[in-house]
């Protein structure tokens, strides 16, 4: 009994090892051909535990046999594009992945909603396997059988043309299928095809040389090619509609048209500036109104080329870089359309932009100074502003002057489409700052005399180096001990190498006003403020010859040792030569008292410089250096506008004097002087508001 249940209890376990080794060769064989046997038998090893003996025991062997087995892959699943007139090529594979050999056939179909129909479309055995339709492989219809071993596979290729006339982004969809003889398998693949022309058609922008010159030329070179055939778009030529295709060619930034050369049969065509876009001209009219030229044709047929050369004069102030991108118009199924080609850049030797001042609207003569209450007139050549060749454009200027504290800015407008040179729209007023209120915008540049006006571009343009103008710049005759400036003195400017006067050495100097051309006196005599001015000469040699007034001869001052705030030049002020080599005489003279008649005045100030409401005490020395005794000497001193003696504050000798009559000129009575007597008077001054419109500037003599 014992031993039977142990013969069961194996039959089980023999039985189900079994089933175990067959479920596992299944999951994990590789396929066989159809009809290959398997055999298989499971066994077992044991130890009988009543016995302890190893027993081995096997299973009943199972036989199997493997069915035959269709299936079937058609890839791929693509899409591809090409332009109207294009041929069109899909590329397919058909794979027997079964286990018996296998007969397929297959056909393609027209999807439903497809946007037009291709023409010629058929299913062709690329025998090959390049991809491409080559003479002699064969068509495959639905009826053509294609007999495939298991694993191998047939390369096909779906061709055909774009029908002309497709809209651009058209497209159109095919379902391949394939089934086996007995109908036992199927499959299905899809193919689409999207007729486009962005990659038919290649315009290109170039030029003869990458290192062009301003004042040179340069050659752009413009074509377009098409892989399709176009039309023409409308335009107008002479007044006359046209059907035509163009290739536009527009005239870059600081260049101007120099000639035109059409390629392969085109027609050369003239854009005016101040015309619409679509109207253009058989002949160029002036040449300054031409902004652009076209290559045109009636039609341009697939693979064809519209060509030429457009050689472009570079202004002669061009600066920073050359830029164009050339355009092709034409019709596709009655609309019209552009492609634009690549987009050129050529970079200009760099130069920097320039400001410059002048005194007329001529723009002729620059100028380094200005009288006050003249005009200013500004130019800013820049041409790398220029970034609109059709229309003139506008650049800020702003201007300071150092002393007067004014602020102005000032509107530039370029001079006319495509010149890159700027100009005042409204010229700029320099007026004295103590007669008007300041304000940036009013046109009106507050100033002082022998000021300085700084101009600086603001924004594009501010390459330019600013730019420094005088005002009413003048050379002062003056005291070398009180400061005090010398009226009555003569000054004449002598050309010492003759540079400047066309040869004569030593003569009086050719002097110009402010305008450069207008002529202006070599001999001057200060007024009442010392001043004298030769606004414009020619860079030579000069010496200033001065005749001093009574009481006055040349300084023995040394320029160290003279008032603050002077322009001195050791040779020039001094009656030495000097050089100009900027049109501007700019010095002041020193000259020292002497002793006139027998008197000696020196006047001093306690201060140099004042505000309204200020005190001035002065100083007036006057001496006896005759023989003989003066009686009744009298001191006069004109005052300044706006100054006012202070009643009770005359001094002479240290003691209280009697106040002088009211007036412009003040009398101080001093009376008898001995030979050699010294005497000196103070008294006091203030600066009333009316100081604004005068000189500051007061004068002391005596009589006796």
């Amino acid at each position: 009994m014992r031993f039977a249940s142990r013969t069961r209890s194996l039959a089980r376990f023999v039985a189900c090892a079994a089933i175990l080794a067959m479920r596992t060769m299944t999951a994990h064989a590789l396929p066989a051909p159809a009809g290959a046997a398997l055999d298989n038998t499971a066994a077992s090893t044991f130890v009988d535990a009543a016995s302890n003996v190893a027993v081995r025991a096997g299973s009943n062997t199972v036989h199997a046999v493997i069915a035959p087995t269709e299936s079937v892959q058609l890839v791929p699943a693509s899409s591809t594009t090409t332009a109207t007139g294009n041929a069109f090529t899909i590329a397919g594979r058909l794979t027997n992945d079964g286990n018996v050999v296998t007969t397929y056939f297959v056909q393609f179909v027209l999807a439903p909603g497809s946007g037009f129909v291709p023409q010629g479309a058929r299913l062709v055995r690329d025998l090959d396997g390049n991809g491409s339709v080559d003479d002699g492989e064969p068509v495959v219809t639905p009826t053509t059988a294609i007999t495939l071993a298991p694993g191998a596979s047939l390369d096909l290729l779906l061709s055909g043309t774009v029908p002309a006339g497709v809209a651009a982004g058209a497209s159109a969809a095919f379902t391949l299928s394939v089934r086996s003889d007995d109908g036992a398998v199927t499959k299905t693949s899809n193919a689409r095809l999207v007729r486009t022309d962005a990659a038919s058609i290649v315009v290109t922008t170039g030029a003869t040389t990458t290192a062009p010159v301003p004042g040179g030329t340069l050659v752009l070179a413009a074509s377009a090619r098409s892989d399709l055939a176009v039309t023409g778009a409308a335009v107008t030529v002479d007044g006359v509609p046209r059907m035509l295709v163009l290739l536009r060619v527009a005239l870059p930034a600081n260049t101007s048209l120099a000639s035109i050369a059409p390629a392969n049969g085109a027609q050369a065509l003239y854009h005016h500036r101040a015309d619409p876009a679509d109207r253009y001209f058989t002949t160029p009219g002036p040449l300054a109104d031409v902004d652009g030229v076209a290559f045109a044709s009636a039609a341009l047929a697939a693979g064809a080329a519209l060509a030429g050369d457009v050689v472009v004069a570079i202004a002669a102030n061009a600066n920073g870089t050359i830029v164009n991108t050339d355009v092709l118009t034409f019709s596709d199924q009655g609309v019209e359309r552009s492609v634009a080609g690549n987009t050129m850049s050529l970079t200009l030797p760099s130069k920097r932009s320039k400001l410059t001042v002048y005194g007329s609207d001529g723009y002729v003569r620059p100028i380094a100074s200005v009288a006050s209450g003249a005009l200013l007139y500004l130019q800013l050549d820049a041409a790398a502003c220029n970034t609109d060749a059709n229309a003139p454009e506008t650049r800020q200027i702003v201007l300071t002057s150092l002393l007067g504290g004014g602020i102005e800015r000032v509107t530039l407008l370029e001079t006319g489409p495509n010149t890159g040179i700027y100009r005042s729209v409204v010229p700029l007023t320099i007026i004295d700052a103590r007669t008007v209120p300041a304000s940036p915008t009013n046109g009106l540049l507050r100033v002082l005399k022998n000021d300085t006006i700084q101009s600086v571009a603001v924004g594009c343009g501010d390459d330019a180096p600013g730019i420094a103008t005088l005002v009413d710049p003048a050379g002062v005759v003056f005291d070398a001990h009180s400061n005090a400036t010398i009226a009555g003195a003569v000054v004449t400017l002598l050309d010492v190498s003759g540079g400047g006067n066309g040869g004569h050495p030593g003569e009086p100097a050719v002097v110009h006003a402010m305008d450069g051309v207008s002529p202006f006196p070599s001999t001057l005599t200060t007024g009442g403020d010392g001043t004298f001015m030769f606004p414009l000469v020619a860079p030579s040699t000069y010496r200033l010859a001065i005749v001093a007034p009574a009481g006055y001869g040349p300084s023995k001052v040394a320029p160290p040792d003279l008032p603050a705030g002077r322009i001195v030049d050791a040779g020039g002020s001094y009656g030495g030569d000097f050089h100009v080599i900027d049109t501007l005489v700019m010095l002041d003279v020193p000259l020292d008292a002497v002793a006139t008649s027998g008197l000696f005045v020196e006047k001093r100030a306690s201060k140099s410089v004042a505000e309204i409401g200020d005190f001035v005490d002065y100083t007036v020395t006057l001496k006896n250096t005759s023989a003989t005794t003066m009686g009744d000497a009298v001191i006069h001193d004109r005052l300044p506008r706006g100054f006012a003696y202070q009643r009770g504050t005359a001094r002479l000798g240290g003691g209280k004097t009697a106040d002088p009559a009211r007036g412009a000129v003040v009398d101080f009575a001093v009376g008898g002087l001995a030979p050699g007597q010294r005497v000196v008077l103070g008294y006091r001054l203030r600066v009333g508001v009316d100081a604004r419109g005068g000189d500051g500037v007061n004068q002391a003599w005596a009589t006796a």
